[in-house]
Order: structure tokens, then C-alpha cells, then sequence
């Protein structure tokens, strides 16, 4: 190796190539900065040895490493590039990749790009920037209801989603949840993949799941619910949305683990008659002092009589 390039030899599958890369492109990954300082202590290694590479992937790499331009480049070779760009360390590169990845994507194969490269970072950004600027429109692509369980997952996590009408995530949340469950439900490997969803989105997840019977998944729900539920939101959310098994079951489960301590919350006395009669009647032991759950009764029935309500 001399001081302008590196021997690299790239096994595929049993072929081998040797390839000959400028030092000066290679540098600017962080992969092979690492490898030639390796190289350079131990100067009897005269060859980089990368394996699993495609001999056409890894050349278009080089390529667009030294130009540090992507523009032009088709869809199907970006897709390796992209994964070559973060396998390497080539961040400047991967960006590059992720800005051309937004101008390929459409209705016809987010989704499936999305699905299919959802751990591989800079397709999944690319995909995500996408989908996040027009939510609507890849809502209604019938591909959509073909992704897996933990793609769901991923999007309903996103921060911000481009909809007009919330009532769409809602529809489709439940056409997905037709389509991917029956009496039986996901597989329960798939519903372990269903983990990190916002609230937000849980609630209507939630209800698809009640809706067509899919136990299994909202015996998940519930544990994902269970993880967003607090002091701040558990009494208005029970109250909202009663009617609502699996969301009720979720709310009690946390109510009963620590009752004292959001009993203690002002949002308790804004429950409805209903929801105080439903968490009576569900409630168990989680009080030490089971005194305090009538001091707390008392203040409520208090409270309603100043009011316009059923105490009045």
C-alpha cells in the first residue's frame, strides 16, 4: 500500500475482487479510517478484506464517494448505497442518499422500501421524511395494509404526521387490523413487534382491536397503554373512553398498582359519576389505608354538589 491508495479485496458469495480505492476517499468513513490505521501499524497486511459486498455495489460506492454526488442515480442502486453509506460510516454520503431516496419514493413502493429496509437507517429516514409529508395520500395506498406489525409500529411513533383529517389514521388503523387479525389474532411473535407506539395512536389501535375481536393484540395494546398512562392523563382518558375494554382494563391495572397517589390528583374529581361507580366496582387493594378512598369519595361527592351535577 502506498500513501495515496489502498488494496481492497471484497468477497461475495465466494468471488473475489481486488479493488484499488483512493486513501483520501476512503478516509472520509469512519469504517475505513479505523481499518487504515489498522493497516499502517501492521504494514505485512497489505490488503483490506471486506466480505458480503456486491463487486457493482460497492464500485457505484467509490464512485459517489469520491464525486460526493448522488444525483442521477436510479432507484435500485441506491437502495445499496444507502446501505453501504451507513455500513461504512459514510455519513455526508448517506445524507446525500437519504435527499435523492425522498425524490424515488411514491405510493408504489414506500411501503414496501419502508417494510423491507426498516433497520437500515438512511432508507428508513428517507421513508419516514416521505411519509410524513403527505400522511394522507400513502394512508390510502392499499400497500399499506401489507406492512408488518413492527413497520406499524415505527410510523405510528412518528412525531408529526401530515393530516388533515385524524379520523383517516383511525380508518385505516382499523381496515389494518381487519386485514392482519382474526378471531385468533397476529401470531404472537408479530404482536411482540408492536411495542413504542405513541398514545396518540394507541387509542385508535385500541379500538380496532376491540372492534374485530383480535384479543391478543389488545392484550398487547394494554401493555403499551399501560407504559403511557400517568398521573396527568390516567383519570381523563378512563373517563373518556369507558366504554372501551381493553383501554379500561389498562387504566385499572395502573389505578390499582399505586391508587393513593392518583387519587391525590385534582383530575380525579372531573370524572364522571359513571367512571367513580366503574372504579369502585373494579378497584382492588392498592391502598394501605383504605380510609383515605372515602376521605377521597367525600371530596368528590363535595365537589359535585357546588355544581350542576347528580349531587345538586
Amino acid at each position: 500500500m502506498d500513501d495515496n491508495s489502498v488494496t481492497i479485496t471484497i468477497d461475495n458469495d465466494g468471488f473475489t475482487e481486488i479493488v484499488f480505492a483512493s486513501k483520501l476517499d476512503l478516509e472520509r468513513c469512519q469504517y475505513f479510517r479505523d481499518r487504515i490505521l489498522q493497516l499502517e501499524k501492521h504494514p505485512e497486511e497489505e490488503t483490506l478484506y471486506i466480505e458480503d459486498v456486491d463487486p457493482d455495489a460497492f464500485h457505484n460506492f467509490l464512485k459517489c464517494l469520491k464525486k460526493n454526488l448522488v444525483k442521477s442515480t436510479k432507484f435500485d442502486a441506491l437502495i445499496p448505497l444507502a446501505t453501504l453509506a451507513e455500513r461504512f460510516g459514510a455519513e455526508e454520503l448517506g445524507n446525500l442518499c437519504v435527499k435523492e431516496l425522498t425524490k424515488n419514493l411514491s405510493e408504489n413502493n414506500i411501503w414496501q422500501t419502508y417494510n423491507e429496509y426498516l433497520n437500515s437507517k438512511y432508507i428508513t429516514l428517507a421513508c419516514e421524511e416521505v411519509l410524513m409529508s403527505n400522511t394522507e395520500e400513502f394512508l390510502n395506498s392499499p400497500k399499506f395494509l401489507d406492512i408488518d406489525p413492527e413497520t406499524l409500529s415505527h410510523f405510528l411513533s412518528l412525531k408529526k404526521l401530515d393530516m388533515v383529517d385524524k379520523s383517516l389514521l383511525v380508518y385505516c388503523c382499523d381496515k389494518y387490523t381487519w386485514k392482519n387479525t382474526s378471531k385468533d389474532s397476529l401470531p404472537l411473535k408479530e404482536q411482540r413487534k408492536l411495542t413504542g407506539v405513541k398514545l396518540d395512536a394507541l387509542i385508535p389501535l385500541t379500538a380496532s382491536a376491540e372492534r374485530f375481536d383480535a384479543e391478543l393484540l389488545g392484550r398487547f395494546c394494554i401493555d403499551e397503554l399501560k407504559k403511557n398512562l400517568s398521573i396527568h392523563n390516567i383519570w381523563e382518558i378512563y373517563n373518556e373512553h369507558l366504554e372501551s375494554r381493553y383501554i379500561t382494563i389498562a387504566c385499572l391495572e395502573v389505578l390499582n398498582t399505586n391508587t393513593e397517589e392518583f387519587l391525590k390528583s385534582p383530575r380525579f374529581l372531573d370524572i364522571d359519576l359513571e367512571t367513580l361507580c366503574d372504579f369502585l366496582s373494579f378497584m382492588k387493594t392498592g391502598l394501605a389505608n383504605e380510609a383515605v378512598l372515602v376521605d377521597y369519595c367525600d371530596k368528590y361527592a363535595s365537589t359535585k354538589k357546588h355544581g350542576d351535577s347528580v349531587y345538586a
